[in-house]
């Protein structure tokens, strides 16, 4: 476990140690959040929920820095620029997205059902407007999945409907 450790901060002093390699911010942004996706991951996967949830707030925080025109040597906006800062936008977007839902569904199977409906609601929240809604009608499906194993918990030999079944909602008997 300390080879990734040292593999991860090796690849940041080649991002942020060395200024004058280059200056193509959105190229250093783009490689900041790959490195930050591949840390949630880790963390996730050795059960480091703070440290998963810090790597995502600092993918976020790349976003809110896309929006206020601060990217960290960046002084002005070239037209050209506009569709590389929107794809890395929409890509800082997504992949906090998917890691908000990640942890969600880590909590939710080992049944901290409130942190994730917390977590859930918060993609419903954040992602229901353009090209990410579909994190957010994912999040809503899950929501009342979760709704039904935690009702299937409490009242184990109560039949449940096949109203419920999301395959039958257009189907008229």
């Amino acid at each position: 476990m300390i080879i990734p450790s040292r593999f991860t901060m090796a690849a940041l002093i080649l991002v942020f140690g060395l200024p004058g390699c280059s200056n193509d911010i959105y190229r250093s942004q783009s490689e900041s959040l790959q490195i930050h996706a591949l840390k949630f991951q880790s963390f996730l996967h050795r059960e480091q929920v703070d440290a998963a949830m810090h790597e995502n707030h600092a993918i976020e925080l790349i976003g809110l820095q896309l929006k206020s025109g601060r990217l960290p040597g960046s002084d002005t906006l070239k037209p050209a620029d506009l569709e590389r800062q929107t794809r890395l936008l929409d890509a800082v977007r997504e992949q906090s997205a998917i890691n908000w839902v990640a942890l969600a569904q880590y909590f939710s199977s080992r049944q901290q059902y409130g942190a994730a409906r917390a977590l859930y609601q918060r993609v419903i929240l954040s992602y229901a407007k353009g090209g990410d809604r579909l994190y957010a009608e994912y999040a809503k499906q899950a929501l009342t999945d979760m709704d039904i194993l935690v009702m299937g918990h409490g009242a184990q030999d109560v039949p449940v409907s096949p109203a419920l079944s999301a395959l039958q909602d257009n189907r008229h008997p």
